[in-house]
C-alpha cells in the first residue's frame, strides 16, 4: 500500500494540520490485535510517543501504564 492510500484509509486530519491514526470506537488502535501491534516495526510517531504525547480522557481505561499513574 502506498503512503497516499494508507493515509486515505487509516488517517484523519485533525485541526487541518495534524495527521493522526483513526481508532476503533472504543479508542483502541486499529492495528492492535491479539498478537500485539501488527505494524510495530514501522509504527508512526504518534505510536512511538504514546501514551505520553497522546493522552485522551479515556486513555486510563485501556492503557496499563496510565492506570498506574492515577
Amino acid at each position: 500500500m502506498d503512503a497516499y492510500q494508507f493515509t486515505e484509509t487509516y488517517c484523519l486530519l485533525l485541526d487541518r494540520k495534524h495527521l493522526v491514526l483513526k481508532k476503533n470506537p472504543d479508542e483502541t488502535c486499529l492495528f492492535l490485535g491479539p498478537e500485539g501491534c501488527s505494524v510495530y516495526s514501522v509504527r508512526p510517531g504518534q505510536c512511538r510517543d504514546y501514551p505520553l504525547g497522546w493522552k485522551t480522557e479515556r486513555s486510563p481505561n485501556y492503557c496499563e501504564g496510565l492506570k498506574k499513574e492515577a
